[in-house]
């Protein structure tokens, strides 16, 4: 995973975490946000300082509620 070819909307597997931002990031980016690492999958915009972990349900609720334009994409 290419952290420079971030965007908002994707969402990744949680297994790239540690190769993508820092132990301190993930620290400071999920301050305000609910984050466990044993979810599967986490979202993360760097210029907004946000982080949070996902599941399917949680990503599915998500893109049901929101305009196709926002939906979030599985990165692979």
């Amino acid at each position: 995973m290419n952290r420079k070819n971030n965007n908002p909307r994707f969402v990744y597997p949680m297994s790239k975490l540690t190769s993508m931002l820092s132990a301190e990031e993930v620290e400071r980016f999920s301050k305000n946000y609910e984050f466990s690492e044993d979810d599967k999958y986490f979202h993360f915009d760097e210029d907004a300082e946000f982080l949070e972990s996902l599941n399917d349900e949680d990503i599915a609720c998500y893109n049901e509620n929101v305009p196709t334009d926002k939906i979030l994409l599985m990165a692979v």
